[in-house]
C-alpha cells in the first residue's frame, strides 16, 4: 500500500496554483509595463508601482509566485526603462544600485507581507479552531444533559470545603431543587435525605471524606412537594499530592426500578408462597446443555440443598427404582421428538419415605432454534394418599351395603329404587335386579304409601337431615313386614339422593302390641281396684238419685189421687222423677266406662269436663271424710287429643290418692283441682291436697312400680298414671305444699299433630 498516495494530488494541485499566481502577477506586470512604457515614466516611479503589484501578490498569493514576478520586474526594469532601453545591460552604476536595491526591497516586502499572511491566517485559524471547539463542547454538554435527562442521573463535584462545586441540570431536578439558587451545601444536601437513611448516608460519605477510594449508596430523599424518590449515589475520590482534595461521581434516579424490583420481589414471593401451598414447583431443562433451572419449591419437593446445581442424574436418584425406567424414557423421548410430556412417578427420599409427583412440560424453542422445557412438578402424594383412603373407603362402605344385616335402599329424586344391597333385597323376597329401577313406593303398604311419599319429600327438601318414620312393608309373597327406617337426602352432581336404612321391626312391633294388651290388662285391673274400693261410695252416689225419685213418684200419685188432681204439680213430679233418673243413668254410665275393656282410642276430650265427671263420682267419697273440693277451671281451654278413659283414671288415682292422704289428717281437709294454659301450646293440671304430704327421702320413688306406702296399695297406680301422661306427650310430677299436703301436677299438649 502506497502511504502517500492521498498526496499527489493535493501537491499537484499546489504546484498549479502556483504556476496561475505567476501568470496572473506576469500578465499584471506586463500590463504595467505597457502603460509605463507609453506613459515614459521614469525607472523609480516604474520600480514602486511595480512594488505594489509585488506587494499585492504576496497578499493573495504565495512568495514564490512574488519571487518570480520580482525577478521579471528587475528585467523589466533593466530592459525597458534602464538605458539603454531594449537591453538588458546597464550602463549607469547608479541605475544598477537602483534595480538591485528594488530587487532587495521587493525580496524583503514580499516575505514580510507573506510572513505576516500566514500569522493571519494562522490567527485566524486558531479563532476557527477554537470556535469549533467551543461549538464542539456545547454540543457535547447539550448531549450529556439530554442523556443525563433520558437516564435521570445527574453529576457532580464535590469540594472538602463542605461544598459542591458543580451540580449539572439534572442533579437539580431529581432532587427537586431550583438552579438558580444555587449549588446546595452539604447540611441541604443531608436534610433532603430521608430521615430513616439520612444518619448511614452521612456515615458513609464521613468515612469516603477520610480514607477516599469509592463509594456506592443508596437511600431515599423526601423533594420539598413531599414526593419520595430512590437515589442511587456513586463516586471516587481525586488525590493531588496524595491528599483527597475533593469528590465527583453521578446520582441516579432509581425510584421506577426499585419500584419494579419490589413488585418482581413481591410477585416472585406470591408465586413461591402459592407454590408452596399448592406443593407446585417450577422448572426449566434446555435440551442440548442439560442445564436445568428450579424454583424453591422444586428443591423442596426433591429434598436438595439450593447451592446444588441441579442435573438429570440428581434427579434419577430420586425417582424410585420402579419407576426409574419409564421416566428415563420419558425424558430421552422428548429430548428427541421435542413434544410435551405428562408424567407421574414416586420419589424415594433420604428418610426413605415416598413422594408421589406429577411433571408437566412444554416444549419451546428460542430464537436460535435450541429445544428448551417449562414445566411444573407438583407433589401429588396427599392427593394419592386421599385417593387410597378414598379407594379402601369405598371398598369398606360397599362390604358394609353389601354384607350389613339391615335393609338399604338408596332412591333417586324421582322416587325410583338406584341401589339396594342383598340382604334388602331378600328380606322382601326379591333379588336385586327386581328391586332396581323401580318405584320405591311399589314395596310399601298401600295404606302406608301416602306417608312414606311425603316423608321421601320431606327429606329432598332438608338435604343432610336425618329423619326416622314407621312403615309396613309388603314381601313378594304378599306378607307384611314393620319397619322404621331412618333416611338423609345427600346432594350429587346429577341430582340428590335419599339413602333410606331399614330395619325389621316386626317381632319388635308383636311384642309392643303384646305389652300394651297387658299394660291395658293391668289399667283394667287397676281401675277395678279403685271401683271395688268405691263400692260403698258409688252405692250411695247411685242410691241417692234412685231415692229421689221414689219420692217424687209418690209425691206425683197423691197428686193425681186427689179429688181434684192437680195435673201442674204431678207433671213437675214426673220431670223430677225423669231428672233423677237421667242423672242416676249418667253415674252408671261413667262407671260402666271405667270397667270397659278395649282397645284405646284417640279423640279430642275436654279436660275440664273430665275433671268435672270424676268430681261427680268421687264427691261422695269425699263427703265421707268432710273433705271440701274446690275446682279453678278456666274457661275456653283448647281440647286435647287422647283417650277418654285413660285420662279419667289418671284423674280418678289423683284424687282418691288425696283422699286417702288427707281422711286420718286433723284441721282443715281440701282439696284443690285447677286447669289452666301453661303455654308452650299445653295444658296444666294440678291437684293438691292438705294431706299427709309426700314420703320423706323417698319423694323420688313415688312414681317406681310397686312403691307404696298404703298398706294394701299394689303400688302400680301412679306407675300406670304416669305412663298413661307421657304415652300422650305430656309430663307429670309432684311437690310438698307449705304448710302441708302435696300437688301433683301433669301437663298435656294441646295442639293436634298429624300421627305419621
Amino acid at each position: 500500500m502506497n502511504l502517500f498516495a492521498g498526496r499527489r494530488p493535493q501537491n499537484l494541485h499546489g504546484f498549479w496554483r502556483v504556476v496561475a499566481q505567476c501568470l496572473s502577477g506576469s500578465v499584471a506586470l506586463a500590463l504595467l509595463t505597457f502603460v509605463c512604457f507609453r506613459l515614459q515614466l521614469n525607472p523609480a516611479t516604474t520600480a514602486c508601482l511595480y512594488l505594489i503589484v509585488i506587494v499585492l501578490l504576496s497578499l493573495l498569493g504565495s512568495f514564490l509566485s512574488a519571487a518570480v514576478v520580482s525577478l521579471i520586474a528587475v528585467g523589466c526594469l533593466a530592459y525597458y526603462f534602464a538605458p539603454p532601453i531594449f537591453s538588458f545591460r546597464v550602463s549607469d552604476p547608479v541605475n544598477v544600485a537602483a534595480i538591485a536595491a528594488f530587487w532587495i526591497a521587493s525580496a524583503v516586502i514580499g516575505g514580510l507581507v507573506y510572513r505576516v499572511r500566514r500569522l493571519a491566517e494562522e490567527a485566524l485559524s486558531e479563532i476557527e479552531d477554537r470556535t469549533r471547539a467551543e461549538d464542539a463542547l456545547k454540543k457535547s454538554e447539550a448531549y450529556l444533559a439530554h442523556a443525563q435527562q433520558l437516564t435521570k442521573a445527574g453529576s457532580w463535584a464535590y469540594e472538602r470545603a463542605d461544598n459542591y462545586e458543580y451540580w449539572s441540570a439534572e442533579m437539580f431536578r431529581i432532587f427537586g431543587l431550583d438552579p438558580l439558587e444555587g449549588y446546595p451545601s452539604g447540611d441541604l444536601f443531608l436534610s433532603l435525605v430521608h430521615a430513616e437513611d439520612r444518619q448511614r448516608v452521612e456515615e458513609a460519605f464521613t468515612q469516603h471524606s477520610l480514607q477516599g477510594g469509592t463509594f456506592d449508596l443508596k437511600y431515599r430523599i423526601v423533594r420539598s412537594d413531599g414526593q419520595i424518590r430512590v437515589i442511587r449515589d456513586f463516586g471516587t475520590a481525586v488525590f493531588e499530592d496524595g491528599v483527597v482534595t475533593r469528590s465527583v461521581g453521578a446520582c441516579l434516579d432509581v425510584t421506577e426500578q426499585e419500584n419494579l424490583t419490589q413488585e418482581l420481589q413481591r410477585r416472585e414471593a406470591y408465586l413461591a408462597e402459592a407454590q408452596r401451598l399448592s406443593d407446585t414447583g417450577s422448572f426449566g431443562w434446555r435440551v442440548s446443555t442439560g442445564e436445568k433451572h428450579w424454583s424453591e419449591e422444586t428443591f423442596r419437593i426433591f429434598q436438595y440443598d439450593r447451592t446444588t446445581k441441579p442435573t438429570m442424574e440428581l434427579v434419577l436418584q430420586r425417582i424410585h427404582p420402579e419407576d426409574v425406567a419409564h421416566a428415563k424414557q420419558t425424558f430421552e423421548r422428548a429430548s428427541q421428538d421435542g413434544k410435551d410430556f405428562d408424567l407421574e412417578y414416586r420419589l424415594v427420599m433420604p428418610d426413605g419415605s415416598v413422594k408421589h409427583v406429577h411433571v408437566v412440560a412444554h416444549a419451546e424453542r428460542d430464537e436460535s432454534g435450541e429445544l428448551e422445557y417449562v414445566g411444573a412438578v407438583m407433589d401429588v402424594t396427599a392427593a394419592k394418599r386421599a385417593e387410597e383412603a378414598l379407594r379402601q373407603s369405598e371398598e369398606q362402605w360397599r362390604d358394609v351395603f353389601e354384607n350389613n344385616p339391615t335393609m338399604y335402599f338408596m332412591v333417586d329424586a324421582a322416587g325410583k329404587v338406584i341401589a339396594v344391597n342383598p340382604f334388602g333385597a331378600e328380606q322382601l323376597g326379591y333379588n336385586v335386579d327386581e328391586l332396581v329401577g323401580q318405584p320405591v313406593l311399589g314395596v310399601f303398604y298401600e295404606v302406608d304409601r301416602e306417608a312414606a311419599e311425603r316423608n321421601v319429600a320431606l327429606c329432598l327438601e332438608q338435604i343432610g337431615r336425618a329423619k326416622s318414620w314407621e312403615a309396613r312393608k309388603v314381601r313378594k309373597d304378599g306378607t307384611v313386614l314393620s319397619v322404621r327406617e331412618t333416611a338423609k337426602a345427600v346432594p350429587r352432581a346429577n341430582g340428590p339422593i335419599v339413602l333410606i336404612a331399614c330395619e325389621d321391626i316386626t317381632d319388635h312391633k308383636r311384642a309392643e302390641e303384646a305389652l300394651r294388651q297387658a299394660q291395658a290388662d293391668l289399667e283394667q285391673v287397676n281401675r277395678v281396684t279403685t271401683m271395688g274400693e268405691l263400692t260403698a261410695s258409688l252405692a250411695h252416689e247411685v242410691n241417692q238419685p234412685i231415692a229421689a225419685a221414689v219420692t217424687n213418684a209418690n209425691t206425683c200419685l197423691r197428686w193425681l189421687a186427689g179429688n181434684t188432681p192437680n195435673l201442674k204439680e204431678a207433671r213437675a213430679a214426673a220431670m223430677r222423677i225423669v231428672k233423677d233418673g237421667t242423672r242416676a243413668g249418667e253415674i252408671i254410665s261413667r262407671i260402666r266406662l271405667l270397667f270397659k275393656k278395649g282397645t284405646p282410642e284417640r279423640e279430642l276430650v275436654d279436660v275440664s269436663e273430665v275433671i268435672r265427671e270424676m268430681i261427680v263420682l268421687l264427691r261422695s267419697e269425699a263427703m265421707r271424710y268432710s273433705i271440701s273440693v274446690r275446682t279453678e277451671l278456666a274457661e275456653d281451654l283448647p281440647q286435647v287429643l287422647g283417650d277418654r278413659v285413660q285420662l279419667q283414671q289418671v284423674l280418678m288415682n289423683l284424687i282418691m290418692n288425696s283422699i286417702d292422704a288427707m281422711k286420718d289428717v286433723e284441721g282443715t281437709r281440701e282439696l284443690v283441682i285447677k286447669s289452666q294454659n301453661s303455654g308452650n301450646e299445653h295444658l296444666l293440671v294440678s291437684v293438691s291436697d292438705t294431706g299427709v304430704g309426700l314420703p320423706p327421702h323417698q319423694a323420688d320413688q313415688i312414681f317406681n312400680a310397686f312403691f307404696t306406702t298404703k298398706p294394701d296399695g299394689t303400688g302400680m297406680g301412679l306407675r300406670i298414671s304416669r305412663s298413661i301422661v307421657e304415652s300422650h306427650g305430656g309430663r307429670l310430677w309432684a311437690d310438698d305444699n307449705t304448710p302441708r299436703g302435696a300437688s301433683f301436677y301433669l301437663t298435656l299438649p294441646a295442639k293436634i299433630e298429624t300421627l305419621e
